[in-house]
C-alpha cells in the first residue's frame, strides 16, 4: 500500500509534507490486477525486439541505463492530470517514452 500526499493548491510544492487528512492510500500489491496501467512493456512490445535480453549486459560499463528488452527499470507515477504539476509530469514521461528510454512507464 502506497500513501500519497494530496495537496489542494496543485503546485506540487508541499510545505513539510501533507497533513494526515490529505493522505490517499492506493493499493498496488501484486494481487491488485488493474491497479496500475502500464504504457509499454519492454519484454513484449515490437519496438524493443532488437534490444538484447541477456542480463549480462549489465556487467558492461555504461554512463546511462542499459537498453535491455526486460522490464528491469520501472517508473510509476501517481499524478493528478488536472493540475499544472501533473501535466508537466505527464509531458516529462511522454518525452522519456518517445526517446526510447529503457523504462516501463506506469
Amino acid at each position: 500500500i502506497l500513501e500519497v500526499g494530496a495537496s489542494g493548491d496543485g503546485d506540487g510544492q508541499g510545505q513539510g509534507g501533507p497533513a494526515a487528512d490529505e493522505l490517499v492510500r492506493i493499493d498496488i500489491v501484486s494481487g491488485s490486477k488493474g491497479a496500475v496501467s502500464f504504457v509499454n512493456n519492454l519484454e513484449k512490445d515490437a519496438q524493443y525486439k532488437k534490444w538484447p535480453k541477456q542480463l549480462r549486459q549489465l556487467m558492461y560499463p555504461s554512463w546511462q541505463l542499459h537498453s535491455l528488452s526486460r522490464n528491469l527499470y520501472t517508473l510509476m507515477m501517481v499524478i493528478d492530470p488536472t493540475t499544472e504539476a501533473g501535466l508537466a509530469a505527464l509531458q516529462q514521461m511522454e518525452s522519456l517514452y518517445h526517446h526510447m528510454y529503457p523504462v516501463r512507464f506506469g
